[in-house]
């Protein structure tokens, strides 16, 4: 079992002399010993020694060796590793939603629904890849005596590096991972430093998938976690591809950072969004669903998702109703708040809001919020726009960022566009509601208004609008009458800052491939 063999609480007293990394709760010993803690409890509850220079290289070299094999091999039987990775993950998805909810203090059972929907991606990619990888015929005729034949044909590109977020760490690397393998090629893990478990768990998956048929891909999935700068730069130099998901500012980074390294590397990057929510006059017969949608999109994962909904554009002819039914439904969510240290882990399974994954970040929730309520915006709910604190049971009581961990849902009325909350990523459970005034052509205009441009949300069943709204949003995806929806048929991709290039559907696997152009001319 995954979780029994690599859980464990250490004392106070074996994690002195450590260093806060990425704002999270991850700590770094001398000797490079990654500890992860619980953000909730604050107990540590893995850890791991990190790479060294040297074993960074022989992991990139082996790795490559390993491709060279993987690759040659028919695409049936690289699907039949990448099925078998995916029933051990079904085998073991109690164990792996533990670990993500040890790490991230994610409620039990949205960890659950992250490894669900990683399986029925993991399906749905394997399923189209014969589709996906398939030679493209362009003619095949005979003229005046002579075959002419075009077509092109796909191949992997090498090595694939994954810098996967602490959100969702098993979901997000998923879609990069098995597009890569089914391709053919050798895949490295940067997870972040507070999942680093996630991406020994799908090591260890793949190596037992591969194994039915050779222990020669023992290196064909390995996790790389480092800190190190030189270490980055050499993972940089072996990699063909690099994907990042997480914010703009150090996608920015990496980014630069793997031209600086490896000029030839194609980087893509997944950033972050505002992603809005526009409510036509014509839901009004069908209110109640749109609620359900919107505390969905906004509130899940508490908030903490690229494509989460964090601002909501309401025609002024229902707003008064939609913000009664949605103040009820806010209300109702079930918030993890702990006054007791004996009730620490009671009851989980049913909390819908819990802690916050990084140290500080409710912090910045408040201070986000509290600007906006100065520039006019008004709280709508009870103990919304306030920090929850958790008596954490293993930490220096002094530090009191560290048990300001949780923030409640929050709606914010009398919001404007120009605003910060409006504007900038919030990253946590907090819906800013704007009047729409003059109907659905300001709505697109106000959801425009914006450098990101990840997804949005119509809820409408006009579909004249919602089919000229689509057309003019400047997003990567629409949603109609759902929200935080990712269908892998689909494919991901940002707008503006939002990204660059995309990810998931057949066309993702054209970002691990390169085409070969095949001109031919036979004599009959």
């Amino acid at each position: 079992m995954i979780s029994s063999l690599r859980f464990k609480v250490f004392k106070q007293s074996q994690v002195q002399n450590t260093i806060q990394l990425f704002r999270g709760f991850a700590t770094l010993q001398e000797l490079n010993q990654i500890q992860i803690r619980n953000p909730l409890t604050n107990q540590v509850v893995y850890e791991k020694q990190e790479l060294s220079l040297d074993q960074i290289i022989s992991i990139s070299k082996d790795g490559k060796k390993s491709q060279n094999v993987w690759s040659k091999l028919p695409l049936q039987d690289r699907k039949k590793v990448c099925q078998n990775f995916n029933d051990i993950l079904k085998e073991k998805s109690e164990d792996i939603s533990k670990n993500i909810s040890q790490f991230t203090s994610k409620p039990i059972k949205e960890s659950q629904l992250e490894v669900k929907a990683t399986i029925h991606r993991i399906k749905s990619l394997i399923d189209m890849s014969d589709e996906a990888l398939k030679d493209e015929i362009l003619e095949n005729q005979v003229k005046k005596g002579k075959k002419f034949i075009k077509f092109i044909s796909k191949h992997p590109v090498g090595t694939v590096l994954i810098i996967s977020p602490w959100n969702y760490p098993l979901l997000t690397a998923s879609s990069v991972l098995m597009t890569s393998l089914l391709a053919g090629n050798n895949v490295l893990l940067k997870p972040s430093p507070q999942t680093v478990g996630v991406a020994d768990d799908i090591e260890q998956i793949f190596e037992q998938a591969a194994s039915s048929i050779s222990d020669q891909f023992k290196n064909l999935v390995k996790n790389v976690y480092t800190s190190n700068l030189k270490n980055f730069q050499t993972l940089y130099k072996y990699s063909q591809y690099v994907s990042f998901t997480g914010s703009i500012q150090t996608g920015l980074k990496v980014q630069k950072e793997c031209i600086d390294a490896n000029p030839w590397a194609n980087c893509v990057l997944e950033l972050g969004g505002k992603d809005a929510a526009y409510i036509h006059k014509s839901c009004l017969n069908y209110l109640d669903d749109v609620v359900k949608q919107i505390i969905i999109g906004c509130f899940t994962n508490s908030g903490q998702s690229c494509c989460a909904i964090e601002r909501v554009y309401c025609d002024s002819e229902i707003l008064e109703l939609f913000q009664e039914k949605l103040l009820a439904a806010v209300q109702n969510i079930k918030v993890l708040e702990i006054n007791k240290k004996e009730t620490l882990n009671n009851n989980q399974s049913q909390i819908e809001v819990g802690p916050l994954t990084l140290k500080n970040h409710a912090q910045f929730i408040k201070k986000q919020v509290d600007k906006a309520i100065q520039q006019g915006a008004t709280v709508l709910n009870q103990k919304g726009g306030s920090v929850i604190e958790f008596p954490l049971t293993d930490f220096n009581q002094g530090d009191q960022l560290a048990r300001l961990r949780g923030y409640f849902p929050t709606i914010l009325t009398n919001v404007t566009n120009q605003m910060d909350i409006v504007q900038e990523e919030t990253f946590g459970p907090v819906l800013p509601i704007i009047k729409v005034e003059k109907g659905y052509e300001q709505a697109i205009s106000l959801i425009n208004d914006s450098k990101y441009g990840l997804t949005a949300s119509i809820f409408s069943n006009n579909q004249q609008i919602v089919q000229e709204m689509s057309n003019k949003l400047n997003v990567g995806t629409v949603l109609v009458n759902q929200c935080l929806m990712m269908d892998p048929l689909l494919p991901w991709i940002g707008w503006n800052q939002s990204g660059k290039n995309y990810s998931l559907s057949k066309h993702g696997f054209d970002q691990v491939t390169k085409m070969k152009s095949h001109n031919q001319i036979f004599y009959e």
